[in-house]
């Protein structure tokens, strides 16, 4: 069989659809860098923004040609124009805006982790119901082109059955001046979600049980620990190893491999290339050229817009990412006590 990726296999796809107009809420940095980005390249262009900060949306209006700024959430959401609202604050306020947007029956992208605990999460997934509307998390490393890519060849059988997956992450969130370090479980929760989903998503299936543990380092400025290690299994001889040191002291310590075996051989990815070694034959290296950041923020909204098109749910909607959630609470809880954590 021929295992070749292509470019356009791999990227985010633009929109099917057309006519749905979105709205975001929050003009901070993820918005500017990552998700206006991804969409102007695509031809998508908000037609209206709002955040606290007056001064934070009229920079993001004029830098997108956003043609409107909302004076309040209670003005973006009565918009009959407004289909889609992107929600892409900090957890002060997401609960508000969320029901906000289920109130007015607008579709809805919500930034991860959803909450903080799995009972909230529980309620956002009971309001999101109750309204009727689809919620897109964006869990955009999915649409990674490298991460595109290895589900490709996962789905495709190029390893055969997959046995065993770890998953090494490295890097450094210890600025005082930012948001990170204030953030409790920030670096397990907050930013660890990202991994566990990745992981969950190779899978293909849920986890069984996890056990974790973390560490706090000498002298660093987070509140909560910045290392952390966790065994998954997900059952019929399917087992995943993670760990992230979120305090690298090297120039650039953003690192990342993923390896991923199965009966047929493996496959190595890392944040440039994918490369599939098959028992049977040499290397197939695929190096795309879209890169995570900010391409792969294109894939959540263009197949939630494509979703309401087409009357079906979302690639990663709320729903089926409480399953995430529960294996990244389980870990922390693993953590905190010591002791396997167990789903039902």
């Amino acid at each position: 069989m021929n295992w070749h990726i292509t470019e356009e296999q791999a990227a985010p796809k633009p929109p099917k659809a057309r006519g749905i107009n979105v709205a975001v809420i929050g003009c901070g940095e993820i918005m500017n860098i990552a998700h206006l980005k991804a969409y102007q390249a695509a031809g998508i262009t908000p037609i209206g923004c709002f955040d606290l900060n007056a001064e934070a949306s009229a920079k993001t209006a004029a830098a997108f040609n956003i043609p409107r700024i909302y004076k309040c959430l209670e003005e973006l959401v009565s918009d009959e124009n407004v289909h889609i609202v992107d929600i892409a604050i900090h957890m002060n306020g997401r609960r508000e805006a969320f029901e906000a947007c289920c109130k007015h029956g607008k579709q809805i992208l919500i930034q991860k982790p959803v909450a903080h605990s799995m009972a909230e999460i529980e309620q956002f997934v009971q309001m999101s119901h109750t309204a009727g509307v689809k919620v897109q998390v964006n869990q955009q490393a999915r649409w990674a082109p490298t991460h595109a890519a290895v589900k490709i060849l996962l789905n495709r059988g190029a390893v055969g059955r997959l046995n065993f997956i770890r998953f090494e992450m490295r890097g450094w969130q210890d600025d005082p001046n930012t948001w990170y370090v204030r953030q409790k479980n920030m670096t397990l929760v907050d930013h660890g979600v990202h991994y566990f989903d990745l992981i969950r998503f190779f899978a293909g299936r849920e986890a069984k049980r996890v056990a974790a543990m973390h560490a706090s380092v000498p002298g660093q400025k987070h509140i909560s620990p910045v290392i952390y290690s966790a065994v998954i299994d997900f059952g019929d001889g399917l087992t995943a190893e993670h760990c992230f040191n979120n305090k690298v002291m090297t120039p650039e310590p953003w690192g990342m491999n993923i390896v991923l075996d199965g009966e047929e051989g493996s496959i190595f990815c890392d944040f440039e290339t994918v490369r599939l070694q098959r028992r049977d034959g040499g290397p197939l290296v695929f190096t795309p050229q879209k890169k995570w950041f900010p391409d792969a923020f294109l894939g959540p909204m263009a197949d939630l817009m494509d979703a309401v098109a087409e009357n079906r749910e979302p690639a990663c909607s709320l729903q089926s990412n409480v399953g995430t959630m529960r294996l990244v609470f389980g870990a922390l809880e693993s953590a905190e006590t010591g002791e396997f954590v167990t789903f039902e």
